[in-house]
């Protein structure tokens, strides 16, 4: 099954299927976890972007960054 899941777009129906349409309670409540977990980190990804965002908006300082990525080609500017 979980040779199944390590495939790209396969596994993420196949985990939707065994979560929701699966026979097996044992394994339905498994997959359910595994979309629980995925949704926590998702919504924890979500908030470091977030805050990252609010730092950028407030007017942190952000030269060192701004230097560093210019170093590696990358031309940002941030608002200040």
């Amino acid at each position: 099954m979980m040779f199944i899941c390590a495939i790209p777009f396969i596994g993420w129906i196949m985990i939707l299927y065994w979560a929701f349409a699966g026979h097996n309670r044992t394994r339905q409540n498994y997959f359910r976890a595994i979309l629980v977990f995925c949704l926590l980190l998702l919504a924890f990804y979500v908030a470091l972007v977030g805050t990252g965002v609010t730092l950028a908006v407030v007017g942190a300082n952000f030269v060192p960054l701004q230097h560093w990525l210019h170093q590696h080609g990358v031309d940002v500017h941030f608002h200040q």
